[in-house]
């Protein structure tokens, strides 16, 4: 009977957590306490585990997750890499070789740190210069990673914080704990919605008139497909799953629409993509909206893993021309 709980509440845990990610993350984020290797050991330690100590490992795999140049990269993969190529010293991270987990001189690259207390300068110049910083917030107990600054330089309430240390994300900023101890930071590519977008030349192309009648008289949803042009910033290629999440009016995730496409796109270029879509029924709906979704990997059911949403404002889906259906309907 316990295991069948535990069974359900992670299932449960899993279900409420690709959900809220969709609503919420434009960055990479990882909980130390997942079940997937929570009780790994970390390190060289026999006794001690990534759900105990891993906020650091967990929070690079944020980074490595979140940049262009790599694969799918979890605490459990990072972990294992380090154990392999001497990147701890019993279960301390050893800064000066995981940065060689994507290779020296490209990916991520271990470039800055300081060990003042609030050293409020470094870390907004860090960020300035479009790097992502980890810092100590606990004695030492406790990272996490900064991602940007909204506010004035030597404000804790002005950085947002990704923290691995909660089992659902949960949005925060320094001022949680009042300032931070040390910090360590790196420079990427990094996979956002500075850099990533999608171009509003969007284009629903509807079924032809004679098919769309035979759909609508069967009662089968009509199908469609979703013209998309999606523009890459980056000065390296990006490759992964591409999908389109449906939205309500006050951002809200609802599902995924059409299939997730695995593209690459060249650096500083734009590709033009076609989303097939099985109904369009609710896309048609004037308080629904689109986004694009980017994940490194799908889950076993296909849908995305640790999605970043690109677009935050949405394209509203009222603005939809589908003239097909329309002179259709008017028959």
């Amino acid at each position: 009977m316990k295991r069948l709980i535990l069974f359900l509440y992670i299932v449960t845990m899993c279900m409420l957590l690709s959900a809220q990610l969709l609503d919420d993350l434009d960055f990479s984020w990882y909980s130390q306490g997942d079940p997937r290797w929570k009780y790994d050991n970390l390190g060289y330690s026999r006794w001690n585990t990534i759900g105990k100590s891993g906020c650091v490992l967990t929070c690079l795999s944020m980074l490595f997750n979140s940049e262009a140049s790599n694969q799918q990269v979890t605490p459990e993969q990072l972990n294992n890499w380090l154990i392999e190529n001497k990147g701890y010293s019993y279960s301390d991270m050893r800064w000066e070789i995981v940065a060689k987990y994507d290779g020296d001189g490209k990916g991520i690259e271990f470039v800055a740190r300081t060990d003042r207390r609030n050293d409020w300068k470094f870390l907004s110049n860090q960020l300035e210069l479009g790097r992502k910083v980890l810092v100590k917030v606990r004695g030492r107990q406790h990272w996490v990673v900064i991602t940007k600054r909204n506010g004035p330089y030597n404000s804790a309430n002005s950085y947002e914080v990704y923290d691995p240390g909660t089992p659902i994300f949960q949005k925060k900023t320094l001022a949680k704990w009042g300032g931070f101890r040390a910090a360590r930071s790196f420079s990427g590519n990094w996979v956002n919605r500075d850099q990533i977008k999608m171009n509003d030349d969007v284009a629903l192309l509807a079924t032809d008139s004679l098919d769309t009648f035979l759909y609508n008289h069967f009662e089968v949803e009509n199908p469609a497909e979703l013209y998309v042009n999606i523009e890459n910033g980056l000065n390296v290629a990006l490759a992964g799953y591409f999908s389109l999440g449906l939205y309500t009016s006050e951002n809200k995730f609802i599902d995924i629409i059409g299939f997730p496409m695995y593209l690459t796109i060249n650096p500083k270029n734009n590709k033009e993509v076609l989303f097939g879509i099985e109904g369009v029924d609710d896309m048609l709906k004037t308080n629904y909206q689109i986004k694009l979704l980017y994940a490194k990997s799908l889950d076993d059911k296909g849908k995305p893993q640790n999605a970043l949403v690109l677009n935050p404002s949405g394209l509203e889906t009222f603005s939809f021309k589908m003239e097909e259906m329309e002179k259709s309907s008017g028959n």
